[in-house]
């Protein structure tokens, strides 16, 4: 006959192999979670780009931030050198054509929007060596946010 000892260490032991195996199972649903959510985040989407046709809309731009460039007076100033577009002058800038550029800028307009699209049309005018884009399709009439990027293609402002 088994002694009271000897069977309380029989079931902690069937105990203690269940609750490792619940801990081994709950340790690999939480490696595959993660490995899943890992693979999704390193599948990057795929964003393209393309430049914007010259058209009264981009001569309306590039006429706009002409204008911004050249202020003199102390608001002016001050915006142009928070974004780092004080030594900018109008003659500086201009729309650009160049399907390298409107891809790169697609992938850095991409990263500052809610609502992701894989393929944008851009209007991109050069500022000096920064650039501002705006996306051809408009979300509120009358309005037009020119998304401000440096050299690097790192977001400066939105003017």
């Amino acid at each position: 006959m088994k002694d009271a000892g000897s069977t309380a260490v029989s079931s902690a032991a069937k105990m203690m192999s269940r609750r490792v195996a619940m801990m081994l199972f709950a340790t690999a649903l939480f490696m595959m979670n993660a490995a899943t959510a890992t693979a999704g985040m390193t599948g990057a989407r795929a964003i393209t780009g393309s430049c914007a046709a010259r058209d009264a809309r981009s001569d309306r731009l590039v006429a706009k931030l002409k204008a911004f460039v050249g202020k003199t007076d102390m608001g002016g100033t001050i915006e142009k050198t928070t974004m780092g577009l004080a030594e900018v002058s109008p003659s500086q800038v201009a729309l650009v054509a160049d399907k390298s550029i409107c891809a790169k800028a697609a992938v850095a307009f991409d990263a500052k929007q809610l609502q992701k699209r894989n393929s944008y049309t851009l209007y991109v005018a050069t500022l000096g060596s920064s650039y501002g884009v705006v996306n051809t399709i408009m979300l509120a009439p009358g309005y037009e946010a020119i998304y401000i990027f440096d050299k690097s293609w790192k977001y400066i402002g939105v003017k």
